[in-house]
């Protein structure tokens, strides 16, 4: 932090930054790296953060039943849920132009955010990335 700040012209003693970390509740860095659970990870970055699942529908369509999959996010600060899409079968490519949406610069629903929690899902392929967001 000390070096941050000093990049930025403003130069802090290491006992006034500790000061300043203790006064707000926030552990030296060794220690705050050993006492930060997850959910006081996601307490602390909640703004930042989108989740990510896929759920199954089975809609009766004109050739009888299908199965869907539907693809949903969520912001974990506001617990706003956007969906991303809805197919039949899901594949890269349906999963890059849901990709291009979500990080549409205007009114994509990452706008604002840093990462993205998803699970291990076959469907999320690890060759997709969303504007430098590492999946799969």
């Amino acid at each position: 932090m000390q070096g941050a700040l000093a990049n930025l012209g403003h130069k802090l003693a290491r006992n006034t930054i500790a000061n300043i970390l203790k006064r707000h509740g926030i552990a030296p860095a060794p220690e705050r790296s050993r006492r930060t659970t997850w959910k006081d990870f996601l307490r602390r970055h909640l703004d930042q953060i989108v989740a990510t699942d896929f759920f199954t529908a089975e809609v009766w369509t004109c050739s009888g039943l299908q199965r869907f999959i539907v693809l949903f996010f969520m912001d974990l600060s506001t617990r706003r849920v956007e969906l991303g899409g809805i197919a039949a079968c899901a594949n890269g490519l349906w999963m890059s132009q849901i990709a291009r949406n979500l990080t549409n610069a205007v009114d994509g629903f990452f706008t604002g955010k840093r990462s993205l929690i998803h699970d291990r899902d076959p469907l999320i392929t690890e060759r997709e990335t969303i504007k430098g967001w590492e999946i799969g």
